[in-house]
């Protein structure tokens, strides 16, 4: 097997620029096995065992602010300010264009359910039927 060194410096570059890949993506990425990697950045005295790990961390879903590692939860939100603006979405009634909260989940059951419009109140929307708005 000859030794190609300009290979050999683009592997080793890519392992310093990349800790967080393992031999085995290393070789996929050069079209080598793991093992010739392996045997590479062992004679450039790079470790190999040792591979630094991901952070977690997270993003904020509604003002995209770095979250924490210890603090993950099953919905990444930062604050209580946040949850509520992620959870209560402020729409406008259809009929009287008055602005009020609906959450998240009861409109995306009504978008599954077909449903196009969204009113304040039950009079809204008997008023929209009377006026064949619906």
């Amino acid at each position: 097997m000859r030794k190609n060194p300009r290979k050999i410096k683009r592997i080793v570059r890519y392992k310093e620029e990349n800790p967080t890949l393992t031999l085995e993506d290393i070789g996929k990425r050069f079209k080598t096995s793991k093992q010739y990697i392996h045997k590479v950045l062992k004679n450039q005295n790079i470790p190999t065992a040792i591979r630094a790990k991901k952070k977690r961390v997270s993003y904020c879903l509604e003002c995209k602010n770095l979250i924490p590692a210890k603090t993950l939860l099953k919905k990444p939100i930062c604050s209580k300010k946040c949850h509520f603006k992620y959870y209560n979405i402020k729409i406008l009634c259809d009929f009287c264009r008055i602005p009020f909260y609906r959450k998240r989940s009861a409109l995306i059951q009504k978008s599954l359910r077909g449903y196009r419009h969204s009113f304040c109140t039950i009079q809204c929307f008997y008023r929209a039927q009377r006026d064949k708005i619906v």
